[in-house]
């Protein structure tokens, strides 16, 4: 009887707690997904699709059937409580929130008047990472926001913020596929700086902007979710995905989530994609417009994914999504339309992606999933279906397993593959774009990253990962990652990257032209194995979290050259006024030309290098 009560008391809690703000979106680096997601694994809860984020009111039922359950542990209970406290310290409700609250939660609002709340606040985080190595590197970043949330009538939830950063950027204290930042656009010198702040790693610290914007709504019982907004996503299992990945950087989207059935998930977006203002010295150049005014990476990115489960425990989900000149356009706006035909019809001017997934929950012991993602696909040929470098086919596998250790333990294992010219695309020349008078790019990536896997092409990556709660507002993150690189297809010192492309001339892209066939392990020029701890401190007296890692980084590299009997040099736009080729292969206007290699010119040496770097990070976050 005494279990009843508690529990019924708990529930009536956690009920006025999300009043109002049903709608937002949970951050995707909440412990809630963790909880969730481990709760998956033990069969406290079904299957959730892989469409990320949730609503706050989603996450809020969810919490309450793992509390509930007799498969919960009072040490996992508390875990729940504590992160209830924290959703009602960050979003303002379930307490007074008057002004006389500032100094303690960061926020104030006013009386609800005729079904409309509205809330005030401020929050502020900083972190400082210290690279230690052949190269010392310092890296700052700080940030205050200031946001309004509130909801309209009980129907429409909206989040609006502005954040300023002072940020000190320096890409080689980071594992440089996890290296990002908030700052949107470029950074400014509007404090007086007169150091560079145009190239990381900075010589001082640079001024920038952020934002997060969202509004939100639930319809028929959650079966239809709309948001449009700019927040992290997630579509697809593991730790990142093919389709669209949580490392991917902030775009504003229009996105619907429609669950007719408990056995069924259908989810469209259509975004607007950014620019990256930030080459990172000694390091591949990041893909997209360099300069303020360019508008070559001037995109939209549309994705809509299918899931269903035919049966308890599996899963499984195809999806289609395509990079796109920023335009009107109705076809990639219409839910019911398959992107492919539709690029066809219009001039197959885009670059579309096509993937699938698979996973299968075992209650109690753990989940297994893998997945591929079609960039390009153009021979059948049995033996060649992975090996022929037209066939651009990503690949993934992985499993999850819930471990007693903490509460809410997680482990996963996962490999990756990303094939060489994955995600890249060539660019047409400005006559040939027919929406503008300028070249035209559709990579896939925003604001200079992956919009999938953080990866380079070419590339495999073994991957590690447990996450836990020990209790007292303390969380564990462990991961391990070794990455393995092959020079192949690459045309420069920094192996293979996006800007690589297959190149479209007839000759040299159709069937009149072989690239060799894929030999991943007879060119792996680098290997960079990491190690990283993470550690959380949550307080519950008041709203402020501390962090702080170790990372090392062992990276092995070896030389590796072009043999010259091999002609590097293409055309690239297509000019029309003779500016292509003289007779020994060297273009004539380099600006219109680029390097290829077809595979069969990379020469390995036998010389290895391998360098050590550390990196120590602290944090704090204050009103998180």
């Amino acid at each position: 009887m005494k279990k009843i009560v508690v529990i019924s008391i708990f529930v009536l809690l956690t009920l006025s707690l999300f009043a109002g703000v049903s709608s937002i979106s949970v951050p995707l680096d909440s412990d809630a997904y963790r909880i969730i997601e481990t709760a998956e694994l033990k069969g406290i809860i079904p299957s959730q699709p892989d469409v990320k984020p949730y609503t706050y009111d989603k996450v809020k039922g969810l919490l309450e059937e793992i509390y509930t359950s007799s498969k919960t542990t009072e040490g996992e209970k508390k875990v729940i409580d504590s992160l209830i406290s924290s959703f009602e310290r960050t979003l303002g409700v379930g307490e007074d929130a008057s002004f006389s609250n500032l100094l303690k939660n960061g926020y104030f609002s006013g009386p609800e008047v005729d079904g409309a709340t509205l809330l005030a606040g401020a929050k502020f985080t900083t972190q400082e990472t210290i690279g230690l190595g052949e190269e010392k590197a310092f890296d700052s970043r700080n940030k205050v926001t200031a946001y309004i949330r509130g909801e309209l009538f009980g129907a429409l939830s909206f989040y609006m913020d502005f954040g300023v950063c002072l940020d000190k950027i320096d890409h080689r204290a980071f594992l440089i596929t996890d290296f990002t930042h908030e700052c949107e656009g470029f950074y400014m010198s509007l404090l007086g700086s007169q150091s560079d702040i145009t190239e990381s790693p900075f010589t001082a610290f640079g001024d920038g902007f952020a934002m997060n914007p969202e509004i939100a709504t639930s319809l028929w019982n959650n079966a239809l979710s709309i948001r449009f907004g700019s927040v992290k996503r997630d579509w697809g299992p593991g730790l990142n995905n093919l389709g669209l990945s949580e490392s991917a950087r902030t775009f504003d989207g229009f996105e619907m989530t429609l669950n007719p059935s408990s056995w069924i998930s259908i989810s469209v977006l259509t975004g607007s994609l950014g620019k990256s203002y930030l080459p990172m010295k000694g390091e591949a150049l990041p893909v997209g417009d360099s300069e303020l005014h360019a508008n070559a990476y001037d995109n939209n990115f549309s994705i809509q994914r299918v899931e269903i489960e035919p049966f308890s425990g599996f899963k499984a989900s195809i999806y289609e999504s395509v990079v796109w000149r920023k335009r009107f356009e109705l076809a990639y706006l219409n839910p019911l339309c398959i992107y492919m035909f539709a690029q066809n019809y219009i001039g197959d001017f885009d670059n579309v992606l096509a993937g699938v997934d698979f996973s299968y929950t075992w209650n109690g012991i753990g989940r297994f999933y893998a997945a591929m993602a079609l960039d390009e696909f153009n021979s059948l040929n049995g033996g060649k279906v992975i090996s022929c470098a037209r066939n651009i086919i990503a690949l993934q596998a992985g499993m999850e397993v819930a471990v007693p250790f903490g509460a809410f333990g997680k482990l996963t294992l996962q490999g990756t593959y990303i094939p060489p010219f994955f995600g890249s695309h060539y660019t047409y020349r400005g006559s040939e774009n027919p929406w503008g008078s300028t070249s035209m790019a559709t990579s896939y990536v925003n604001k200079g990253k992956n919009l999938s896997y953080p990866l380079y092409p070419d590339s495999v990556e073994l991957l590690m990962g447990y996450g836990t709660n020990l209790g007292s507002g303390i969380t564990l993150g462990i991961e391990i990652k070794d990455q393995i690189r092959s020079a192949q297809y690459s045309t420069t010192e920094y192996g293979t990257t996006l800007h690589d492309i297959m190149n479209y001339w007839q000759q040299l892209y159709g069937e009149g032209f072989s690239y060799v066939d894929k030999d991943f392990l007879s060119y792996i020029w680098n290997n960079i194995l990491s190690i990283r701890a993470d550690v959380m401190k949550e307080f519950s007296e008041f709203p402020i979290s501390l962090n702080c890692g170790v990372q090392c980084i062992v990276d092995t590299r070896r030389s590796y050259s072009f043999n010259d009997s091999v002609k590097w040099y293409r055309n690239y736009e297509m000019v029309d006024d003779g500016s292509v080729l003289d007779g020994n292969g060297t273009p004539t206007y380099t600006e219109n030309c680029m390097k290829y290699n077809p595979g069969n010119g990379t020469v390995m040496s036998d010389d290895w290098n391998t360098t050590l770097k550390f990196a120590v990070s602290i944090g704090l976050s204050l009103y998180y």
